[in-house]
């Protein structure tokens, strides 16, 4: 009886496990979060003044109007999007998801520009632009995030590294 009881209860937790991981692969492979800002943005507005109003404590000194260049010009309103697809992806796939649902990747004005408005959401997770990359030189190219745990940060980080399902990118619905 104590061995049937056991064999049982080992039966029923190994159940419950296997539906419990079940149920949880299948969440997180149809999840994405999306959550809408809007704002107007001026996009003559320099990179460095828009630095200058994030209030940043740490920035990569390679970030600037020069080497972030953007075409877009005047004041117009901004629907940005932030998503998190809840997995593990690269870039490429980060951007054909993006462009899938109908927006474009965030550039880096825009991703000051959401710094600016909504100072407190990058305490809780990096958030990427993609949309505006910068060579390294050697190859490589790196993308503008912002962060803040405890300080506000400002930094690059490599195109082709791995984002985790924890990251989120910033997109713009396309107009």
């Amino acid at each position: 009886n104590t061995v049937i009881s056991i064999f049982v209860l080992n039966f029923l937790v190994a159940m419950l496990i296997g539906v419990f991981s079940m149920s949880f692969a299948f969440a997180s492979q149809e999840s994405v979060f999306l959550k809408v800002y809007s704002l107007k943005l001026n996009y003559d507005t320099s990179v460095e003044t828009l630095i200058a109003y994030g209030k940043y404590d740490s920035q990569n000194s390679r970030i600037t109007s020069r080497d972030f260049p953007s075409s877009r010009t005047g004041t117009r309103p901004v629907e940005l999007v932030l998503i998190n697809f809840n997995e593990e992806m690269s870039s490429e796939e980060a951007l054909n998801e993006i462009k899938k649902m109908g927006y474009r990747p965030a550039e880096l004005k825009e991703l000051l520009a959401l710094g600016i408005a909504y100072p407190n959401i990058p305490d809780e997770f990096p958030i990427t632009a993609l949309g505006s990359v910068l060579s390294e030189g050697d190859g490589r190219w790196t993308v503008p995030v912002i962060w803040g745990s405890n300080k506000r940060s400002l930094f690059l980080v490599f195109f082709d590294r791995g984002w985790n399902e924890d990251d989120r990118f910033l997109a713009v619905r396309k107009s």
